[in-house]
């Protein structure tokens, strides 16, 4: 047990060293993008209010990918790749390094939020009046159009997201691995049937129509389907990444 909460804090100081240069790449980045287009509107040249609310929305959402990605392939490598042997070799549970990678992105997925919000409201700053945006547009592009109950959904939500993308991928490697050859063929099949069916569900979940209601039952209707999905597709693909990983342990 000591020597899993070892790896679990090694793994989250590991991923801070690629996470952390990351973030501060991301921010300086997006900070000269946001002065240019603040530039460019002063000079008279400004983009389109539809143009320039896309870029508020979603050019702050990359800070998503950094905790999605980093601890994904430093799990990956750690499963499957060349620190594979060694992991094994290691006195800990089989399913410690899948473990590790949630615990340290659910940490990074609130550090992307919280830059994410700031660097939204840093953008709004700037260039609101060039998009000619009310405040009641610019709080839907920093929290929610369902207030403050919608702002906490969608984080839950969006920490569920990033966890149930990151196991869904290690189950289908795992799963991958356990054939002798093609595996990479078998792990695009698998990759791209299991993502057709969780993109008909969150589609099926997305169809409700809130527009009578009030901001926190329409937070409640909107959002909590899709959270009960997300961790049911979390139960799943953990249940079956564990099963993977005991029986190659107990195989070895």
């Amino acid at each position: 047990m000591l020597a899993s909460l070892k790896l679990i804090l090694y793994f989250f100081k590991r991923t801070a060293r690629t996470v952390l240069p990351l973030v501060l790449l991301i921010i300086i980045a997006e900070t000269v993008f946001f002065l240019g287009i603040s530039v460019a509107g002063a000079a008279g040249r400004p983009l389109s209010g539809g143009l320039m609310y896309i870029l508020f929305n979603y050019v702050p959402q990359l800070f998503y990918l950094v905790p999605l990605v980093v601890p994904l392939l430093i799990c990956l490598r750690s499963l499957t790749g060349c620190d594979a042997c060694l992991m094994r070799s290691l006195p800990v549970l089989p399913t410690t390094v899948p473990s590790a990678m949630m615990i340290s992105s659910i940490a990074w997925t609130f550090l992307a939020e919280i830059c994410r919000t700031m660097m939204c409201a840093f953008s709004l700053s700037l260039n609101a009046s060039l998009a000619n945006l009310e405040r009641a547009d610019a709080f839907i592009l920093i929290f929610s159009a369902y207030g403050i109950y919608g702002y906490v959904f969608v984080l839950m939500r969006n920490v569920l997201a990033v966890t149930v993308a990151q196991l869904y991928c290690v189950m289908v490697v795992l799963l991958a691995e356990m054939s002798p050859r093609r595996k990479k063929l078998l792990a695009f099949v698998y990759g791209i049937s299991g993502s057709v069916l969780i993109f008909f569900a969150f589609a099926y979940l997305a169809v409700y129509d809130v527009s009578e209601e009030s901001s926190v039952n329409a937070a409640f209707i909107t959002y909590f389907p899709q959270l009960i999905c997300l961790a049911c597709f979390i139960i799943l693909f953990t249940i079956v990444s564990s099963f993977i990983l005991r029986y190659r342990h107990e195989t070895e």
